[in-house]
């Protein structure tokens, strides 16, 4: 059994994570293109609500998101919290506030919405998660498959890639 997250498991005690064995997960905030969407720079100080994406599972990427906030000291003003990333995107192009998406939620076009870079740049990890001792051979050959696709794709591969053994 293994595992892609972007928070921490803290609830099984049988779990291995290993942080950031893949690139950040990069965040961009969805803004609607009405005459309200005139908002201050940064994002995270703008006094516009925020939706949140998604609302559950919990913890998820949702707190990542609410803790990017409160790393600036901001307390996030949530007007909506939505299930599903088009229903949050949907939410803003209806100018009912604005939402910290991932980068890849940028590929879900919708009228009335932009994009744009985030004044301070803000990540979320992911975090690979299998069971203490499991000596699975799909565990080797998912890190495998990981590291050579890193490779494609240009990124540096986490060490804790090239240590993996099962």
């Amino acid at each position: 059994m293994a595992g892609a997250k972007r928070n921490p498991v803290k609830d099984f005690m049988d779990l291995q994570t290993n942080p950031s064995p893949s690139p950040d997960i990069r965040h961009r905030p969805a803004l609607p293109t009405g005459r309200k969407s005139e908002l201050s720079d940064p994002i995270f100080r703008s006094p516009a609500a925020k939706n949140l994406y998604p609302r559950a599972p919990r913890p998820g990427y949702a707190d990542q998101v609410i803790a990017l906030f409160h790393d600036r000291g901001i307390e996030p003003r949530i007007a909506h919290e939505a299930r599903e990333l088009q229903i949050a995107v949907g939410l803003v192009a209806a100018e009912e506030g604005v939402c910290i998406v991932p980068v890849s939620g940028q590929k879900s076009r919708v009228e009335g919405v932009r994009y744009k870079r985030l004044a301070e740049p803000a990540t979320s990890p992911i975090i690979m998660s299998h069971r203490q001792g499991d000596k699975m051979p799909e565990l080797g050959v998912m890190a495998d498959v990981i590291a050579r696709m890193y490779q494609i794709w240009g990124y540096d591969v986490p060490d804790a890639l090239l240590r993996f053994e099962v």
